[in-house]
């Protein structure tokens, strides 16, 4: 390392299906990152359900690639959920001078966005509506919700964030920043600098993901359902592979949407289960809105304090 000193953690800690794949591949291409062997390393995450991690040693083979980079950079967004316990974990392993990067949703797209993801997966039924999916996540109990085997059901609880980022935020104070979604989107550019500065790195000559890598983990309608489910579990073994060897990734990813891509199955969001979702979602918003009121002077329209 150069003048020996000791690269500091830098981890994308939520949520899912807001963005952090987008941002964690523009993060990488940065010459002071380097980042985890794979996006998700998932280290962490037996913390959020009471179980044993592996050893730190495990932890720090994902950023064997290192050399002279500042950040060492991992994307894990389950890891919000995790509570106070998998919070002091990463302070343990990675370091009490670790920045987290949290980002946030409108949370009733983002439970749709999760639910037709987990269709994709094979993980839900393929007849499932959304409006059973979201009578199945709200009968279930917290203690039968925090259970990983009900994680596919976890998608209206993981918009709640304010019961989730309050530990996040009293524990990082200044060491966290909320980013939001329709910003990374529409202001990359900026949204980049930003953290750029913040971390301390050059923000000069930001290339910004082109139009087909803004958003690398869309969700994709299959017309084989078995092929899908293969494909997902085959990834899953050479995401290490793949992700060293992008060209590679890039020409079967292309043979595998030409093999198995189907049409979209149509399903939008009913404007009866969107208001539905953000009458339940509207105390939490209040709540999340107050936090960040101060931190983050221009909040989101889902976030506007309107009640």
């Amino acid at each position: 390392m150069a003048g020996n000193q000791k690269p500091r953690h830098l981890i994308i800690a939520g949520v899912n299906k807001a963005g952090t794949t987008t941002l964690f591949s523009a993060l990488a291409r940065h010459p002071d990152i380097c980042p985890s062997s794979v996006k998700e390393t998932c280290y962490f995450l037996p913390e959020r359900y009471g179980k044993n991690r592996e050893s730190a040693g495990v932890y720090e083979r994902y950023f064997d690639a290192a050399d002279s980079q500042k950040w060492l950079l991992e994307a894990t967004p389950g890891y919000l959920y995790g509570g106070i316990r998998l919070i002091k974990a990463i302070r343990q392993v990675a370091g009490q001078d670790t920045k987290i990067l949290v980002v946030l949703r409108e949370p009733v797209s983002r439970a749709f966005s999760f639910f037709r993801a987990k269709k994709s997966l094979v993980e839900l039924p393929s007849a499932i509506t959304f409006s059973e999916y979201i009578d199945r996540c709200l009968e279930l109990s917290q203690s039968e919700l925090a259970r990983e085997e009900r994680n596919v059901y976890f998608g209206v609880e993981g918009g709640k964030y304010i019961d989730y980022l309050q530990d996040w935020m009293e524990e990082f104070m200044g060491n966290i920043r909320i980013i939001f979604f329709d910003e990374l989107v529409n202001n990359q550019v900026e949204v980049l600098t930003d953290i750029f500065n913040w971390l301390g790195v050059d923000s000069e000559n930001i290339q910004e993901q082109k139009e087909g890598e803004i958003r690398e983990n869309r969700t994709m309608f299959t017309r084989f359902r078995i092929l899908q489910w293969f494909a997902v579990r085959t990834y899953r073994i050479l995401e290490v592979f793949l992700r060293r060897h992008r060209k590679i990734k890039d020409i079967l990813t292309r043979f595998y949407y030409f093999l198995n891509r189907g049409e979209s199955s149509g399903e939008e969001l009913d404007p009866f289960e969107k208001d539905r979702l953000e009458e339940f979602y509207r105390p939490y918003n209040k709540r999340l809105a107050d936090l960040l009121a101060d931190r983050n002077p221009e909040l989101p329209e889902w976030l506007e304090r309107k009640n």
